[in-house]
């Protein structure tokens, strides 16, 4: 039976749950679910690759206007490992695309500030209200979303003068091998997509299969183990993962309780399609 058989019949398929998911080895299961939740990753990736072409040109949009921005005559030199500019301290040189933050207070102004005179604190960096500041030694710059920062000692560079023309030649280069960046990005975030799928998921199948079982005993199926409720929740959780996915658009798909009662009614329709335990279970060892 092909997977999108499966799929199918994993979500309605009374005859198929007694048949098949109550009767088949634990590993049977197993794999169902791995190639569901490979195959939910790959929709992921090519949901993203819709919006590739937009983001490359507003990237380019923008790393373009920067570029564009950057003075004709400035140049930043680094050399063994010690940075100067050939303008009056401190250089600023301010955004050219404005960058929105939630915090109006922290909405940057300038995208580099060249000051050798002082060395690096906090409260200097806060000042300038950039999103890099070279130092005499070092280049300072954001390490995440949440304020922190990061040192990177210009030695690491090696020596070096920035200028624009310098700029627009790293331009280039990125766009000529963004292809080649987009497919690698591609690759990690589906290898990402599948990782996290499926801990996720089996973390929580202890959870849902805890209710599949519950919901079997109110039923008075006395031999259904908690083994045959996680089998059958490899095959119901097909439901959850379709809603993983189209929570993006609707979000209340992601909320627990919704899960909850999605994997339960899954269940309940294939298991007991009449209202009655009438379901053969593996034969336990």
């Amino acid at each position: 039976m092909n997977i999108f058989k499966q799929i199918q019949k994993s979500i309605f398929g009374p005859d198929y749950y007694k048949s098949t998911v109550l009767t088949q080895p634990f590993i049977a299961s197993f794999k169902y679910l791995i190639k569901v939740i490979l195959l939910a990753s790959l929709v992921g990736i090519i949901v993203f690759a819709f919006g590739v072409p937009s983001f490359y040109t507003t990237v380019k949009k923008m790393v373009n206007t920067e570029i564009t921005n950057f003075p004709d005559d400035l140049t930043i030199s680094i050399k063994n490992g010690i940075a100067s500019v050939n303008k009056p301290e401190p250089y600023s040189l301010k955004l050219a695309n404005k960058i929105e933050e939630k915090d109006e207070a922290k909405n940057p102004v300038n995208i580099l500030v060249v000051d050798t005179t002082k060395d690096f604190s906090l409260n200097t960096f806060a000042a300038y209200n950039t999103i890099v500041l070279i130092t005499k030694t070092d280049l300072v710059m954001p390490k995440d979303d949440k304020g922190s920062l990061q040192t990177v000692p210009l030695s690491k560079f090696g020596n070096a003068e920035i200028n624009k023309s310098f700029l627009s030649a790293i331009e280039s280069k990125l766009i000529k091998f963004f292809p080649v960046i987009i497919l690698f990005v591609m690759i990690f975030m589906y290898i990402g997509l599948f990782i996290g799928f499926f801990i996720s998921t089996m973390f929580m199948l202890l959870i849902y299969a805890f209710a599949i079982w519950l919901l079997a005993k109110i039923k008075g199926d006395k031999e259904f183990n908690y083994k045959n409720a996680y089998k059958v929740g490899m095959h119901a959780t097909t439901i959850l993962i379709i809603f993983t996915l189209l929570s993006v658009f609707v979000p209340v798909l992601s909320k627990f309780l919704i899960r909850l009662v999605g994997i339960l009614i899954i269940t309940y329709i294939n298991l007991y399609p009449s209202g009655q335990p009438e379901v053969k279970v593996e034969a336990q060892a």
